[in-house]
C-alpha cells in the first residue's frame, strides 16, 4: 500500500516547485497494521487560518514542515505560477526554506485548520 502527498521545494535557482511523492507501507500480514518509516520532528503545532484569509507576499518556511490539513481547504502557489487545492486529509511537506517561496490563500467558506510538524535539518 502506498500514500501520495505533495513536496514543496525550491531548486538551485530559488523557484518554488510541487512534486508527488510517495509514502511506502510496510508489508505486514492481512489484519495487522502497516508503518512507514518513522522520522525525526523538532515540535508542533495547530494552525488555524481564517475564511478568506490570503497571504499578499511570497514567503518561506523558517525550517522544513511537515503540514497535515485537518479541515477547511486552502490554496498554495509556487513561485513558477502552479497552484494547488488542498483539504481534509491532504499532507504536504514544505521545504522551500530558501528562494522566493509560496502563496498561501484559504479558499472555503470556513477557517482552514492544520497541524504543522516542524522537521529537523534545512
Amino acid at each position: 500500500m502506498k500514500y501520495k502527498y505533495t513536496h514543496v521545494y525550491a531548486d538551485v535557482n530559488g523557484e518554488s516547485h510541487f512534486a508527488d511523492v510517495t509514502a511506502t507501507f510496510s508489508e505486514t500480514a492481512t489484519g495487522k497494521p502497516a508503518w512507514s518509516a518513522f522520522q525525526p520532528v523538532s515540535q508542533y503545532a495547530f494552525a488555524r487560518f481564517p475564511a478568506g484569509f490570503e497571504s499578499a507576499e511570497w514567503h518561506t518556511n523558517p525550517c522544513r514542515r511537515l503540514v497535515v490539513v485537518l479541515s477547511g481547504e486552502g490554496e498554495v502557489e509556487v513561485s513558477n505560477g502552479e497552484v494547488r487545492r488542498f483539504t481534509t486529509n491532504d499532507v504536504i511537506l514544505q521545504e522551500d526554506t530558501s528562494g522566493k517561496g509560496h502563496r498561501t490563500r484559504v479558499t472555503g467558506s470556513t477557517d482552514l485548520v492544520c497541524l504543522v510538524i516542524d522537521l529537523p535539518g534545512s
